[in-house]
């Protein structure tokens, strides 16, 4: 009895697969986005159990790491058991990795104030109902607050921030199908640069755009261009973008 569970450990241990994160200094935006395309064609070709290893890594690009965690749970969606390692730092505490920080719980203000005087903005889940009882322009507000703080913006420089922000989060809410959202930031004040990832595991451009019956993007790279190009899939008369 003990025999045969023995081999059924290593039989279930022998079936998982190891995705080791590198560790990644650059601030560039290209290079976070070749890794993270290169990590979704790695974990969609693996099968069974999969542990991702960020052992190596003292911090992550934004991108790589809201990515990752849209990607894991589209997986685990898809019945896929995805387990971490993680480095012993601070870091990734911080961050609330992987679940993020939840904007249901009562404490959430309190505990986002103080990322106003950090480099960084957690990693942020809301739900796509966060459209009702004003909770999408609260959360869009406290947002702003921090990264006027921490880019010291003013002006027409944060105008444009405060748009973009409510452009990424509505586009999750009204297009992605998706049942949440997260965010995360970080800002390289050194380059003065900052990395904001917004991410959904929702249905994507290709599917937004063919629901909508308008256009017909053949594959993902044309319906990007799509977006890119401001063809949009809302119904009104000016294009301003997907």
């Amino acid at each position: 009895m003990n025999y045969n569970k023995s081999i059924n450990n290593k039989n279930s241990k022998m079936k998982q697969k190891l995705l080791k994160i590198s560790k990644l200094t650059s601030s560039n935006f290209g290079e976070p986005l070749d890794y993270f395309l290169n990590f979704i064609l790695k974990i969609n070709s693996l099968k069974g159990s999969v542990i991702i290893d960020f052992s190596d890594c003292q911090n992550v690009s934004p991108l790589i790491i809201g990515g990752i965690v849209c990607v894991v749970n589209a997986k685990k969606e898809e019945g896929v058991k995805i387990e971490y390692i993680l480095p012993i730092n601070n870091y990734f505490n911080n961050i609330y990795f992987p679940n993020g920080l939840d904007y249901n719980i009562e404490e959430f203000e309190k505990i986002l104030k103080p990322f106003q005087y950090s480099s960084f903005i957690p990693l942020i889940k809301f739900p796509v109902s966060i459209s009702e009882n004003n909770k999408l322009e609260k959360l869009i507000s406290e947002i702003n607050i921090i990264l006027k703080m921490q880019l010291k913006l003013k002006g027409d420089y944060l105008k444009v921030v405060q748009y973009l922000i409510t452009e990424f989060i509505q586009n999750i809410i009204e297009h992605s199908d998706s049942k949440f959202g997260i965010l995360i930031s970080r800002y390289y004040a050194q380059n003065n640069y900052i990395d904001l990832c917004f991410a959904d595991s929702g249905k994507g451009f290709l599917k937004s755009y063919l629901d909508t019956e308008k256009y017909h993007p053949k594959n993902d790279e044309e319906a990007l261009n799509y977006a890119v190009f401001g063809k949009s899939t809302k119904d009104i008369p000016e294009s301003r973008g997907f």
